[in-house]
């Protein structure tokens, strides 16, 4: 096997042989350089343990080989002393005919270089039925390079013209070779195998540890939808045009007031500029021909569900009045079936007119995905229901992915609102909306220490990362989920409010998992400052009294990744909290932050004066504020002077 760099080839491979599928051997193999410009890839076979005279006589073997089976029309009739010869013959002409393909390949791959796919596939697959004469087989053979190379260094040899050497034939060297061939079949080349093995398994567990890394953080790195201004006024101009009465009622009167004093809709308009959405998500039940429900539930922007319903999967389909079976016995199943279906119909358009979702989620299982989007979108385009919308919801896709491992981890069946929820689907579609409100938190609660309890095992990342060690591929599904966090933080007031989120916490730098399942159970009250969090983390800890807490490593480590700041659900306000608490940066550097907005309010306050040297500079270096505030504080001194007064 050529193994090439950023490929997953031989783990394939080695998987396919633990499975049973096929067997693997290997071989040496050297570069052909006949046919180097034709073909750079082409090889040949390398005889373990021969030199030049054994492959002269292993090609006599082969070539006699096959004129014994031309002969007697297939296989011949074994004498005993033949036995060896036939099974070494047997063996080498399966491996000398697989070197053979692999240069046929290579050249019907450019001749249908320029054909379409189909023949392009018809040339590669008939090479596997191509059978090869004796004399072109016969040319791959050639002799080891290692073992000549050790005969010449350890016996005794003559110089045979300027560059060539001559073994002597003598019962010393005899003995020698014998113990050289020896030491390289039954210990140097399986050791070699072994360490070649494992060099390529562990790149091509590395390579695929990667794509899974990379298919996670295309999951979980996704900002949640929001709404924006543009779009409520898009909308709005929309709504103008199409529910005008006539041309002078464009320039006013629609089917949406522009008047925001209804507190109802500021509240929800401010929990969506802020990306926090009610969703209405629809599950269909799939599995059967037979399946014929789906969940429809209604989580609120925080992910808690409101309203949860089971309705017949086709009730937003239309109802064909000229059908003869409704007419025809108003006691059928058919009749009775579809008029429950009308009637989940209504039901469906009561949840929208009573929640006014942001989004309206379908879960792609089946086919009837896009069906069911555009005959939803008809009904949110009528008018009667349009007016009941301050905004109209969004219609999304979602994949339940995720969900589906989340309903059945069980684990997580056992907690929080997935406790009281006994059906399956009821689990995904809550599942499914708390992944598209956030989907770093709804994957994270998947991770577990445990091999057997790590549901991220379970997301079909990539076709070969059952074949990867679960240790390593845990290690390695680690780093998108902490990289993700570092980037948007832990809303610490936020988890307080929704115990949901904290599954986020054992990624916080510092933490873990038993750290993270102590941290959940100190957040009782609102946190405003750090230094509520670096006493709460130094209780936790068990620090001693006397010591202060921000030296701890896990408060420095943890407090950059946290962000303080009021719940959308908090009466308080963002005063209370000090203005460095405010941001992500770490405790390190306050002392530069302080010293640089010191510096800042003197600048403003400083008389414009273009004879003063000393603003001119600080302008000139405007571009570096922190090469300034070093510059200027560590020239003057102020710098001791400001950590004196902030205590640092």
């Amino acid at each position: 096997i050529k193994h090439l760099k950023n490929d997953e080839l031989f783990l394939d491979v080695l998987n396919l042989h633990r499975q049973g599928f096929i067997t693997m051997e290997w071989s040496l193999v050297a570069e052909d350089t006949r046919n180097k410009e034709t073909n750079p890839n082409a090889y040949r076979y390398i005889m373990l343990g021969c030199d030049e005279n054994d492959v002269i006589k292993e090609r006599g073997r082969m070539t006699e080989h096959f004129r014994r089976m031309d002969a007697q029309g297939g296989d011949y009739v074994l004498q005993k002393e033949d036995v060896f010869k036939w099974t070494r013959c047997k063996a080498m002409q399966a491996r000398l005919e697989a070197v053979a393909r692999a240069h046929e390949i290579e050249n019907r791959r450019k001749g249908a270089a320029a054909s379409d796919a189909n023949e392009k596939a018809n040339a590669l697959f008939k090479c596997s039925t191509m059978s090869f004469s004796f004399d072109f087989l016969n040319q791959f053979m050639v002799p080891d390079p290692i073992f000549t190379t050790l005969v010449k260094l350890y016996c005794h040899v003559e110089l045979q013209g300027q560059s060539e050497y001559f073994v002597v034939p003598s019962q010393f060297n005899e003995v020698r070779r014998n113990i050289i061939l020896r030491v390289l079949r039954d210990e140097l080349y399986p050791m070699l195998w072994n360490e070649v093995q494992v060099s390529l398994a562990k790149t091509a567990e590395e390579f695929v540890c990667k794509q899974c890394c990379e298919k996670l953080l295309q999951m979980v790195d996704v900002q949640p939808w929001r709404l924006t201004e543009q779009a409520i006024r898009q909308q709005r101009d929309e709504d103008r045009l199409k529910y005008a009465g006539d041309v002078d009622d464009m320039g006013g009167g629609g089917a949406v007031s522009d008047d925001d004093d209804d507190p109802e809709w500021a509240r929800e308009k401010r929990f969506r500029l802020n990306g926090l959405c009610s969703i209405l998500v629809i599950v269909n039940e799939v599995g059967s021909a037979n399946a014929e429900k789906c969940v429809v539930a209604l989580i609120n922007p925080f992910g808690d569900p409101i309203d949860m319903r089971v309705l017949f999967k086709h009730f937003y389909r239309e109802q064909n009045a000229d059908d003869p079976r409704l007419a025809a016995d108003p006691n059928s199943i058919y009749y009775l079936k579809n008029k429950k279906m009308q009637e989940h119909k209504e039901q469906f358009k009561n949840l929208l007119k009573k929640h006014k979702p942001a989004i309206i989620l379908l879960t792609v299982t089946d086919k009837e995905a896009q069906q069911m989007k555009d005959r939803i979108q008809a009904m949110l385009d009528e008018r009667e229901m349009a007016q009941k919308f301050n905004m109209s919801p969004v219609i999304l896709y979602g994949d339940p992915s995720v969900a589906r491992v989340v309903a059945y981890q069980s684990r997580i069946m056992e907690e929080g609102v997935y406790r009281e929820c006994e059906d399956p689907l009821q689990r995904i579609a809550i599942g499914a909306a708390r992944f598209v409100q956030d989907p770093l938190t709804e994957t994270c609660q998947l991770w577990h220490e445990l091999p057997e309890e790590n549901g991220l095992f379970k997301l079909r990342l990539h076709r070969l990362q059952h074949a990867v060690p679960k240790d390593k591929l845990a290690q390695a599904l680690m780093v998108p989920l902490m990289e993700t966090l570092a980037k948007v933080g832990m809303h610490i007031n936020r988890v307080r409010r929704s115990p949901h989120l904290s599954s986020m916490s054992m990624f916080v730098a510092g933490f873990g998992p038993r750290k993270a399942r102590l941290f959940r159970k100190c957040l009782t009250n609102a946190v405003s400052s750090r230094e509520q969090v670096a006493h709460m983390l130094a209780k936790l800890l068990h620090r001693p009294l006397g010591k202060d807490p921000f030296l701890s490593p896990v408060v420095i480590n943890a407090l950059p990744f946290i962000k303080i700041c009021p719940d959308l659900r908090d009466t308080w306000d963002a005063v209370r909290i000090p203005g460095f608490d405010r941001t992500r940066l770490g405790d390190s550097i306050r002392p530069w932050i302080v010293s640089l907005c010191a510096e800042a309010v003197k600048m403003l306050e400083a008389p414009d004066a273009d004879d003063d040297v000393a603003v001119r500079r600080r302008i000139s270096l405007a571009d570096d504020p922190l090469a300034l505030a070093i510059d200027e504080h560590t020239r003057t001194g102020v710098m001791e002077r400001i950590l004196q007064e902030v205590n640092l």
